[in-house]
């Protein structure tokens, strides 16, 4: 027989199959070169976020992070004024809403300190962590009543994770 039939019941030439069977080399080439292409042009990823996108949630929370730590400095220095306490709810509101999508992944960089924890559960009855002690007070005149001492060395250790996460982030993107 010189013809093969296809799923329609048309008959192929012989000439054509012949020639559809010597393409099949290079129609695998292509598929595992297209399989290539797919596979490098895909971002990493760390779990169901790539690291591109982890790295920009990262800097939109360093920015929410360091206006925090600028306005506890500033309000430490020149006292909880009402612009100073309406930036703070603001900050603290975002804070809330966005860390615990970070958190798992900060925390792992942090220094922990048995004071971060200690504080704001003696006073709010909740156990933080150092990023959440820096928000922990409903208002900014009770954060800084609350302050034990330890801000500046919590400030710090929030800042090295920070540090510690984005260069794990550059490490995993190069």
């Amino acid at each position: 027989m010189n013809h093969l039939t296809q799923q329609q019941g048309d008959l192929i030439p012989a000439q054509s199959t012949w020639a559809w069977f010597r393409s099949i080399p290079k129609r695998v080439a292509n598929v595992a070169l297209d399989k290539r292409k797919t596979l490098a042009d895909q971002r990493i990823r760390v779990g169901e976020i790539s690291v591109r996108e982890r790295q920009e949630q990262l800097a939109e929370f360093y920015t929410k992070y360091e206006d925090l730590v600028d306005l506890l400095c500033d309000s430490a220095q020149y006292g909880p004024t009402a612009h100073l306490e309406e930036r703070y709810q603001a900050i603290r509101a975002w804070m809330q809403g966005n860390y615990s999508s970070l958190s798992q992944l900060v925390v792992a960089f942090l220094d922990i300190e048995v004071a971060d924890t200690r504080a704001p559960l003696d006073l709010y009855g909740k156990s933080t962590d150092a990023f959440e002690a820096l928000y922990a007070a409903p208002t900014l005149q009770e954060q800084l009543r609350s302050d034990d001492g330890t801000m500046i060395g919590r400030i710090m250790r929030t800042r090295e994770a920070l540090n510690r996460y984005a260069e794990q982030l550059r490490r995993l993107a190069a």
